[in-house]
């Protein structure tokens, strides 16, 4: 099944509009590309609902207070959304990682967007053993800290 093409015009408007296919999928490729890489370095997103529930509260107006002072993280996406870096809580209560509170208040003021501080918690450094910072908290909550505090001052500097 085709279609006929008789005249340069239709030809040129052929030719036309398989670029702008081809052009739409490459792009749509590089956006799947883009989001595949960045679930396997920052993981599953919440949103604000879904914190709500975690955390067992029923009110936006706590985790907007939350957010404003720095003891939670939520980064925006590219279309305006509140997204919640799922790596935050921890899987057997819910809660938020024991510690964690206190270097999200070292960083997200110091830090040029919270992108920022999600990828510091998501890289591995030496100082914890080649680990992740959100991986090293639970064991090595102060150690952490004094990376972040140390980060911060370097960040403002």
């Amino acid at each position: 099944m085709g279609v006929a093409v008789e005249s340069d015009r239709e030809i040129a408007v052929a030719r036309s509009a398989i670029v702008d296919y081809a052009d739409d999928l490459a792009r749509r490729m590089a956006d799947l590309r883009r989001k595949e890489e960045s679930d396997r370095r920052f993981g599953k997103f919440y949103t604000t609902a879904k914190v709500m529930a975690i955390l067992g509260t029923g009110s936006r107006q706590s985790v907007t207070n939350m957010i404003r002072r720095n003891t939670i993280l939520r980064v925006r996406t590219a279309d305006g959304h509140n997204a919640f870096p799922a790596l935050q809580f921890d899987e057997k209560t819910g809660q938020l990682i024991e510690g964690l509170r206190e270097i999200l208040q070292v960083l997200l003021p110091a830090a040029a967007t919270p992108w920022t501080v999600l990828d510091w918690l998501v890289t591995p450094m030496a100082e914890v053993g080649g680990r992740r910072a959100i991986d090293a908290v639970g064991d090595d909550a102060s150690g952490v800290l004094a990376l972040a505090r140390q980060d911060a001052a370097a960040w403002t500097a």
